[in-house]
């Protein structure tokens, strides 16, 4: 018995490398890469910073070549839309940008109409530009759920790369609201300005008269 017993345990510690074996390595490039939501948020916050630059260039460069070509169906529109939105807020921002650099200038060359003009364009533009946050703001919020941000560790990387993201829009709205104290305030120097300007009038009294060369003509006016 207690050399059968020796045959079986030799034989068992023969076959068990093979039955207890781990599974071959994957080839890396056949592996399906895993959706990954800090990678995402990282993405994000990322191409957010380049808003913040004004490189529109760059925002495009980065998310029309978004590299999660894996992304869960549910998350699919989602992440279209935000990255549509980076890219529609990167567009306002520089034209806004340009355009308070107009403004200043025409304000500076008294053509207060046409000043009218553009300030009424540029609220215009600051108003798509706020509802372009709003949406990547729900948009990041709807993705958090999906990854239960609420639930992760605050000093998890999944909650920081979240918040983040959030971060990063709450600076692009507090550059809004200095380009809105801007306009504010040239738009005051306007009024002021046209105040203190006030239209010049120049009436003549003229009487016919025959004058020949060399005679003095007065005007009254």
């Amino acid at each position: 018995m207690i050399v059968g017993a020796i045959i079986c345990l030799v034989v068992f510690c023969t076959i068990s490398p093979s039955v207890f074996a781990a599974e071959p390595h994957q080839d890396p490039e056949m592996a399906e890469p895993v959706f990954n939501g800090i990678s995402l948020f990282r993405y994000y916050s990322n191409s957010l910073d380049f808003v913040l630059r004004k490189d529109i260039a760059e925002v495009e460069a980065r998310l029309e070549k978004m590299p999660f070509a894996n992304v869960p169906q549910n998350l699919q529109e989602i992440t279209d839309d935000f990255a549509a939105s980076i890219i529609g807020i990167s567009h306002l921002v520089v034209d806004i940008d340009g355009d308070l650099g107009t403004l200043k200038a025409l304000m500076g060359q008294y053509r207060f109409d046409e000043a009218t003009v553009l300030a009424d364009e540029t609220y215009s533009k600051l108003s798509l530009a706020d509802g372009e946050l709003e949406r990547m703001e729900e948009a990041t919020k709807t993705t958090g759920r999906e990854f239960k941000v609420p639930s992760a560790p605050v000093g998890s990387d999944l909650r920081k790369s979240y918040d983040e993201v959030l971060e990063r829009i709450d600076r692009i709205r507090e550059m809004l609201g200095l380009y809105r104290d801007m306009m504010a305030n040239l738009l005051l120097v306007r009024t002021q300005t046209g105040e203190m300007l006030s239209p010049t009038e120049l009436s003549l009294k003229i009487e016919p008269m025959v004058a020949f060369v060399g005679d003095s003509i007065s005007f009254e006016g």
